[in-house]
């Protein structure tokens, strides 16, 4: 006996796609069917008033890593019309809030420490993830 076999074309495997206009990421995205999606005309990003592109380069892989691999050349690219797993888009507001956040957390600390040593300790701790923060965005 023969096992069945099923031939699926390569062009309706699932893939992370991507747009580039020149040497700039435009959009990173995902499809279970294939280089189907990317031309869906109800693609959201075809509603983007000054979207365009050159270039579509397509990464065929297994479904189950399909939103790993989107994520990481979101994160890894920054693309123009791509707003989440990054931790900046267009204005940096993300990193900003974070950044108050981290401040405001080292003040809550710091009202709960009696000995200025200790106060000074969770300052340099904050301070120093405020640095690791700001550094990470400019390393983008």
């Amino acid at each position: 006996m023969t096992p069945d076999l099923v031939f699926t074309p390569v062009v309706l495997q699932p893939c992370v796609y991507i747009f580039w206009l020149g040497e700039r990421c435009q959009y990173v995205g995902q499809s279970k069917l294939g280089i189907r999606r990317p031309f869906d005309t109800q693609h959201s990003v075809w509603a983007e008033k000054d979207f365009a592109f050159d270039k579509l380069e397509v990464f065929y892989t297994k479904a189950d890593a399909l939103d790993a691999t989107e994520q990481r050349l979101i994160r890894t690219l920054s693309p123009r019309f791509n707003t989440a797993y990054h931790p900046v888009h267009k204005s940096g507001t993300a990193v900003k809030h974070l950044l108050v956040r981290c401040e405001t957390a080292m003040i809550h600390e710091q009202d709960k420490l009696a000995d200025a040593a200790d106060q000074a300790k969770v300052q340099r701790i904050y301070e120093h993830a405020a640095r690791e923060i700001i550094q990470f965005v400019n390393f983008r």
